[in-house]
């Protein structure tokens, strides 16, 4: 929402969250090195932190309403905060009075850019933004993370109740469990329902679980056993479905390369895992490990996908204030003319861990457009997926 009062000038730029809140949360670290940076758009939720360790200052959850501005914006928004009450502390207590006058003169050094400073943005609901005016390439003045929510963050967004409750209802929960125990083993190909939150509207549903083993064993010997996950929300219409692999992680890396050539290759069937990289060399694109879950899929799927995660990582990058001829609006156009069959193009799936697949079209005989190589893992990737530890 946007106001602004033509009389006495009052502005109100906040931001209400229509949406849902995202699976991980995520942390922004922004370096700010130039004049330059003070000008990136910020989207900042009420559940975010924001903090200046140079400073060694936090705005908690809730101290400042949701907002659309910059970061020039925000240290001013923030000094405006502090110097408001000034002239009655200055009256009543001069000496902390002093040290707010030196703390806000120091925001102020930074908001002229006078110094160079560090901005993190924290939001468990993983709402909140700073932009990248390289996306979809990596800002080497920023370093994005998203990570799992604690207990106490699930709290906090009312998605999970508190050590009281649980407690209260701790022996009906392990009654339910032994019960579900038993059913897996029992009926080890039945579908598993187990209850759940809508993360969107937070209603009480259902998700649905199958193990699924060697599923595509017809085609691929001893291909590993594959967990699909579904949930859908009567209430809010919410849907979603991730594939996880049930067979751990294979001695070595698989890369998979498949040269688009006709609207057959874009209905091969995929799997791809959650720490597979998508890489379309002909416009130098990648996409990284953990932003998107695990899904089966199709070759058209996958990159349907990608072009709605764009979007949704990026939302500054498609409104009326993105740059017309920039690389993300580029990106988006060049998958939907592959999409469309317009163009034709390679794509690579990278996964360190081997738990992904494109179907072949020719078997038993070798596919011409499909390339399967298996690699032996960096020590960097092997840290990354926790083999080190």
């Amino acid at each position: 929402m946007s106001f602004t009062c033509s009389h006495c000038y009052i502005q109100n730029n906040e931001v209400q969250f229509g949406g849902r809140f995202e699976e991980q949360g995520c942390r922004y670290t922004l370096h700010v090195k130039e004049a330059k940076d003070l000008n990136r758009q910020i989207i900042k939720s009420d559940w975010c932190k924001v903090i200046i360790p140079q400073l060694d200052f936090e705005i908690p959850a809730h101290g400042q309403s949701a907002v659309l501005t910059t970061v020039e914006g925000l240290l001013q928004r923030t000094a405006d905060g502090l110097q408001a009450l000034q002239p009655e502390r200055k009256a009543a207590q001069p000496e902390i009075a002093a040290k707010i006058e030196a703390f806000i003169e120091r925001l102020q050094a930074y908001r002229r850019g006078d110094e160079v400073f560090s901005l993190i943005l924290d939001d468990p609901a993983g709402n909140s933004y700073i932009e990248n005016p390289y996306f979809p390439d990596n800002d080497d003045s920023m370093i994005i993370e998203r990570y799992t929510r604690t207990s106490q963050d699930n709290i906090l967004l009312g998605l999970e109740v508190d050590s009281e409750t649980i407690a209260e209802s701790s022996k009906d929960d392990e009654t339910e469990k032994e019960e579900t125990e038993v059913e897996i083993e029992e009926n080890p190909e039945e579908v598993i329902a187990f209850a759940t939150n809508c993360p969107t509207c937070l209603t009480p549903t259902q998700t649905r679980m199958k193990p699924i083993p060697n599923i595509f064993d017809s085609e691929i010997p001893h291909f590993k056993e594959v967990i699909i996950m579904a949930t859908t929300c009567d209430a809010c219409g919410y849907r979603t479905n991730e594939v996880k692999s049930g067979a751990g992680i294979s001695e070595k890396g698989t890369r998979l390369t498949l040269n688009i050539t006709s609207s057959q290759d874009m209905i091969r069937d995929v799997l791809k895992s959650e720490t597979c990289i998508l890489h379309i060399p002909e416009i130098e694109f990648e996409w990284h490990t953990g932003v998107s879950a695990g899904k089966f899929t199709t070759v058209e799927g996958v990159l349907a996908n990608v072009k709605d995660e764009l979007q949704r990582f990026n939302p500054l990058g498609i409104g009326d204030s993105a740059i017309d001829d920039s690389k993300m609006k580029q990106t988006i156009s060049y998958l939907n003319q592959v999409i469309t069959g317009e163009r034709r193009t390679t794509i690579v799936l990278d996964d360190p861990a081997g738990n992904s697949f494109i179907q072949s079209d020719c078997l038993p005989d070798p596919d011409p457009c499909l390339k399967i190589e298996h690699y032996q893992r960096t020590d960097e990737q092997d840290d990354d997926l926790g083999l080190k530890d």
